[in-house]
């Protein structure tokens, strides 16, 4: 039941806050970053950081008395979905284009090369949300519950900065309209409070077991939606009718993909904060 919650609910505010940036910004925003040099240092700190998930994830699997609780499994199985977004990510940076285009279609060509890099940063969030979040089953896992509980607030806001960051990226970047770019930390935060205090009601809108370790298996989902959506321009570039699509689309799809990760790690913030074990 809580699967087909969330298969309506995800779309629906996906959908309202792609078409609140339905037009691009009608003012022209001064580029910060050249998308190849922005791709270069993100590439460089994948490997560690997924380094650092499956590190992490060994730890807590060789601290034997934990290995009985709710909190052992939530946290492992966390940090190796981190760790599986990372190394996606690290593909997707790795293959930005860089090629230099022909003559003509210069505009298509950085186009691609904006949404590629920006889909890349789309996962790079992602996983850095799943990890962050595993700290407070981490804390219960090995007897710190008092941490733990202080650490739930903690987690919050780097959950909004994460998803603040993402609003950076497609004001700057993809030019989405400032009101859109900033209704997906602000939306996402609204519309996940919304359907977890539903499904307090309607208890089947929730899972009923395991439910930190259930949205980050959501959320690792939308990492591969993304990631299929950047091998899928890759694949395509070049072809007219394609690169008219991303030129009419291209910031719709962005935004819908960092609309339905941010309200999927507001979600899996209510799992990770209300569970008493993990």
């Amino acid at each position: 039941m809580w699967v087909v919650g969330l298969l309506i609910f995800l779309p629906l505010v996906s959908a309202g806050i792609v078409f609140a940036g339905w037009e691009k910004n009608r003012v022209a925003v001064a580029p910060l970053w050249e998308p190849r040099s922005l791709a270069m240092p993100y590439t460089t700190v994948m490997g560690p950081l997924a380094a650092f998930s499956v590190a992490s994830a060994i730890f807590v699997a060789g601290v034997s008395v934990t290995r009985q609780t709710q909190a052992f499994y939530t946290v492992v199985g966390m940090l190796l979905i981190a760790y599986i977004v990372f190394t996606g990510t690290a593909m997707m940076f790795i293959s930005t284009p860089t090629a230099t285009s022909d003559s003509g279609r210069e505009e298509a060509f950085q186009r691609l090369q904006k949404l590629a890099v920006a889909i890349g940063i789309f996962g790079y969030g992602i996983g850095v949300g799943t990890g962050w979040l595993s700290i407070k089953p981490l804390l219960l896992a090995i007897g710190l519950e008092p941490l733990a509980d202080a650490f739930t607030w903690v987690l919050l806001a780097t959950t909004i900065a994460a998803c603040t960051r993402w609003s950076l990226f497609l004001y700057r970047m993809l030019e989405c309209r400032l009101a859109a770019a900033l209704l997906v930390p602000a939306g996402g935060l609204a519309a996940a409070s919304l359907y977890y205090f539903a499904a307090q009601i309607f208890t089947g809108l929730w899972p009923a077991d395991h439910d930190s370790f259930k949205f980050a298996i959501v959320i690792f989902c939308i990492a591969f939606t993304g990631f299929a959506a950047h091998t899928l321009m890759l694949m395509n570039h070049g072809r007219p009718r394609f690169d008219a699509c991303l030129e009419l689309h291209g910031h719709r799809i962005a935004l819908g993909l960092y609309a339905t990760a941010a309200t999927s790690l507001y979600l899996l913030w209510f799992a990770v904060a209300m569970s008493a074990n993990g």
